[in-house]
């Protein structure tokens, strides 16, 4: 994971056997892992190997990252809970 991310076993308290795999899908897998920067844990993405597959994860990507701009207190425009 490029040395910055380490694969570890997923937090305790889940019912699964230990791993570091969270989910599988036809998209690819997503992994716990620790980041070696910050010490935080995290979940890792690995997408499959494949053109398409790429260009979604650009896609993707790209919505995340507007995401993380939008300032915490924005209106959603979704009534209160």
């Amino acid at each position: 994971l490029h040395g910055r991310y380490r694969l570890a076993a997923r937090p305790s308290g889940t019912s699964s056997p230990p791993s570091a795999i969270l989910g599988k899908g036809s998209f690819g897998q997503v992994v716990h892992a620790v980041d070696t920067v910050t010490s935080l844990s995290v979940a890792v993405k690995i997408i499959k190997n494949q053109k398409h597959f790429h260009e979604q994860a650009k896609t993707e990507a790209g919505l995340l990252k507007a995401f993380l701009e939008v300032p915490p207190d924005a209106d959603s425009g979704l009534p209160p809970p």
